[in-house]
């Protein structure tokens, strides 16, 4: 079964007095592109949440806001030469600059190192750790959120490939007509041309076949139909790999099939299932973008 790349997650648990919140976000890309929102993590910590990550997600941009905060203060600790130097400073750029300096408390806490804390190391090290475990129960929660999404893309998918088949079920019905068609007009040139008197009808023929053929549309149709199959499987996706990529590729060499009948065939009938499919081709490139 194929997953979609789009899907949420969010989680807020309390953890010995702290308040853990994750919240996870993916939307599609050619590749797996991470964004951690914390600030408070150090790099090992950083990496281990990539890793676990990556363990489950293959691709998609991932978005994750990762905080890890106390629940309360009885009273909060300030930490007033920081908060002296921020206003001195702020002040001075702000002349220097002729910006409009801070004038909301609110904007002046919101900068880093106001509150001091006296954390202790191994405790906060020891939520991280739990947090961890969060974590990956979002990002279950994710998967899970993308494979029903994944479910909905395979359904859309699967009606637009049926409506193709039939309509190229058509087209080959008709291609012996295509031939024909184009047979008995490269004839009739011939015979304009050429003084059929000094020429033997078997060269005629054999001339007029050969031109015809330049039309014959028969291996785009069996390369078109072949397409199809593989696409089919790529949905199916028993070995629930990213198949994207994949299906991405059918889709331009579908593409490319069609446009080489529309451009053979000069009957209004196939040239009017062509475009209709090419329509159709373009509404599954779409949702394919979207496919892990």
């Amino acid at each position: 079964m194929i997953n979609s790349m789009t899907g949420y997650s969010s989680i807020n648990e309390t953890i010995n007095g702290y308040e853990v919140k994750i919240e996870l976000r993916s939307i599609n890309s050619r590749f797996l592109d991470i964004h951690i929102k914390s600030g408070q993590l150090n790099f090992l910590q950083e990496k281990k949440i990539r890793d676990l990550i990556k363990k489950y997600l293959k691709r998609g941009r991932i978005d994750l806001k990762f905080s890890i905060k106390r629940e309360s203060e009885e009273e909060i600790p300030i930490n007033k030469s920081v908060v002296e130097n921020y206003i001195k400073s702020l002040n001075k750029i702000s002349q220097e600059k002729k910006i409009k300096p801070i004038e909301k408390i609110s904007e002046l806490l919101a900068l880093p190192g106001i509150f001091k804390y006296e954390e202790d190391e191994n405790q906060i090290k020891e939520i991280f750790e739990e947090s961890l475990k969060l974590l990956e129960d979002s990002i279950l929660n994710l998967m899970e959120m993308r494979k029903e999404e994944g479910k909905n893309l395979s359904f859309f998918i699967m009606e637009k490939i049926k409506f193709i088949e039939e309509k190229l079920s058509f087209i080959e019905e008709k291609s012996s007509e295509i031939f024909n068609t184009q047979f008995q007009k490269v004839r009739e040139r011939l015979e304009k041309i050429i003084s059929t008197k000094n020429m033997d009808e078997k060269i005629i023929l054999e001339i007029s076949a050969i031109a015809a053929d330049r039309f014959d549309i028969s291996e785009e149709i069996d390369r078109l139909k072949s397409h199809l199959y593989q696409f089919k499987i790529g949905l199916k996706n028993e070995e629930n790999e990213p198949i994207g990529k994949k299906l991405d590729f059918l889709i331009q060499e579908m593409n490319r099939e069609i446009n080489t009948i529309l451009s053979k065939t000069d009957l209004k009938e196939i040239k009017r299932l062509g475009i209709e499919i090419k329509a159709e081709l373009e509404k599954i490139r779409e949702q394919v973008q979207n496919i892990e």
